[in-house]
């Protein structure tokens, strides 16, 4: 799932485009609302709408708050990678921009599972789960293959991408209404008992949830390219609150409206409740068929432009050496990030080959990706909230065109739920008490974020050492002097 730092906004702000409000409310959609997630988060039940609801007061609301003083305050491109490195100095910003890359690389292989499974479910093709992964390497060297490529339109297939998503989510809720129109009753009972808050084997789906509101600092990380920063940064994170919570709710109601919360396919549900409410007659199956090839299309779309944003971030942090050299490397005619581009592909390809082996089913392959690629996008998010603070705090000189609306201990004490709530989100990822523990799935998540850490700091560590070498022709930058 990252984005969040640059985002999928990062493509067009290095463009020269200049975004106008219209942009930067697509691009939030795109960046931040996951239509294939909306199945994760349905399949726990009518009480997910109440869940959305306090999340979103909670943690995301504050959060949108938090980036629109540190956008307004800070325009310049990056997102939680400026702010963390302004806070915490190079080595910490090297270790966002790391997590990032590499959490989006692992995160591609999920995207590509559930494009993978629902082509098949549209066209009704049987495939093993190797031949799956088979696809799925497939899909991402094609879809590397076109980021390389020069991307001159990268706003119009983030706004293509954010028009579909919006299309789908209203789609579901209208498949639901005319599935009832049908005849046939709601497949979940929509009363107070069923929506209000409650800790039990849904609590398995809080972290789809949680995933689903991450991303609240896009366009903040292309402040630089807007026109009037200042103003815009504010009006779009405050407006992406009610848009992205309002997505979610239409999207999930439609889904259980039509299937059973405990029957919901995590990865082919979407396309399950278009063929139940729609797929009526020759008309209903074009329509069928129709939103599905636009769903993959914004799926591909989706993640070409999270592959260049982050890319794009990991070539400018190993110019910078604070990251290997070869992702530094850029394409000798297009000028995209081939470096960064082709050893994501690599490590994507690793990934989806390590997680067939070790999963069952393509729904087990899908939440093993998803978990470890969700606990590396976690933290950076936990430590921009101390950065946050500590900026705050300290760095008194730097005028603040928008500030949180709430008192200093106010604003600490919404930092500390927010970390707190991370913090919970990635151990119900491992396990969550009163349900069955999974060593084999807790271990390969466990394995896999150590792991990624662990080479991260290596391979950071030595490209700062060669940075600071006296035969080091690369001098430090001016942001990091």
């Amino acid at each position: 799932m990252s984005k969040k730092q640059t985002h999928a906004a990062q493509p067009a702000a290095n463009a020269g485009y200049s975004l106008n409000r219209l942009d930067i409310i697509l691009g939030l959609v795109c960046a931040i609302f996951f239509i294939d997630t909306v199945a994760p988060i349905a399949a726990m039940g009518v009480t997910s709408i109440a869940w959305m609801v306090i999340i979103g007061v909670v943690f995301f609301f504050p959060g949108c708050l938090v980036v629109a003083e540190q956008g307004a305050a800070y325009p310049e491109n990056g997102g939680l990678y400026a702010w963390i490195k302004r806070a915490y100095g190079t080595l910490w910003g090297a270790r966002i921009a790391w997590m990032y890359w590499c959490g989006n690389a692992l995160w591609i292989s999920s995207a590509m599972t559930v494009i993978v499974n629902v082509f098949c479910q549209l066209f009704g093709v049987e495939i093993g789960l190797a031949g799956k992964a088979a696809l799925n390497i497939l899909l991402v060297w094609l879809i590397t293959g076109l980021a390389l490529r020069p991307m001159k339109n990268s706003t119009r297939i983030i706004n293509f991408a954010a028009s579909v998503k919006i299309l789908m989510a209203f789609g579901l809720i209208i498949s639901g209404s005319i599935w009832l129109a049908s005849g046939h009753a709601p497949a979940n009972t929509f009363d107070w008992q069923a929506i209000r808050p409650s800790y039990g084997q849904a609590m398995v789906f809080i972290p789809a949830l949680i995933y689903n509101f991450l991303g609240f600092e896009t366009m903040s990380a292309a402040a630089a390219s807007m026109r009037n920063p200042k103003k815009d940064v504010p009006i779009a994170s405050l407006s992406n609150v009610l848009l992205v919570i309002g997505l979610n709710i239409i999207a999930v109601s439609g889904v259980l409206l039509i299937i059973p919360s405990a029957k919901v396919d995590i990865i082919g549900g979407i396309l399950t409740c278009f063929t139940l409410g729609l797929n009526h007659g020759v008309l209903g199956s074009l329509i069928v068929y129709a939103i599905g090839i636009l769903y993959l299309a914004a799926l591909c779309s989706q993640s070409l432009m999270w592959m260049l944003a982050t890319c794009r971030m990991a070539q400018a942090t190993a110019q910078a050496n604070e990251l290997p050299a070869v992702l530094a490397k850029s394409h000798p005619h297009h000028d995209s990030p081939a470096g960064a581009l082709i050893a994501g592909a690599c490590i994507t390809t690793v990934m989806t080959i390590t997680s067939t082996v070790l999963s069952g089913s393509a729904q087990e392959m899908f939440w093993s990706i998803f978990s470890s690629t969700t606990i590396l996008l976690l933290i950076p998010y936990f430590v921009n909230f101390q950065a946050f603070l500590k900026l705050r705090k300290h760095d008194k000189q730097t005028i603040r065109p928008y500030i949180f609306p709430a008192p200093d201990w106010v604003v600490t004490v919404l930092m500390r739920l927010a970390q707190l709530i991370l913090f919970l989100t990635a151990f119900f990822l491992i396990w969550v008490p009163g349900e069955p523990f999974k060593a084999a799935n807790a271990g390969f998540i466990a394995i896999g974020v150590i792991l990624t850490l662990a080479i991260g700091e290596t391979l950071i560590r030595r490209s700062l050492k060669r940075r600071t070498s006296p035969d080091s022709s690369t001098q430090p930058s001016a942001a990091d002097a």
